[in-house]
């Protein structure tokens, strides 16, 4: 089990930060990819904002995550 911890966003954003493309790409290549036989996403958001806000933030962040991963050759 790998856990990344934090993937940085911009406050009240889904855009992953140049650091957080820099996180993923050190550890996710596609060798390594293919023997991955599970990936758990969760996307975090603070206390600031509605909870329906805050929802769709979370969602969007995941997606996010997931976006960059089958870009970078994890099959769905």
């Amino acid at each position: 089990t790998l856990k990344l911890g934090a993937v940085l966003f911009d406050f009240n954003k889904a855009l992953l930060k140049p650091a957080a493309l820099t996180i993923l790409s050190n550890w996710f290549t596609n060798e390594e990819m293919n023997r991955l036989d599970s990936i758990r996403i969760e996307g975090h958001t603070d206390s600031v904002g509605t909870d329906i806000r805050n929802k769709t933030l979370s969602t969007q962040r995941s997606e996010s995550v997931k976006s960059w991963l089958q870009q970078h050759g994890l099959s769905p």
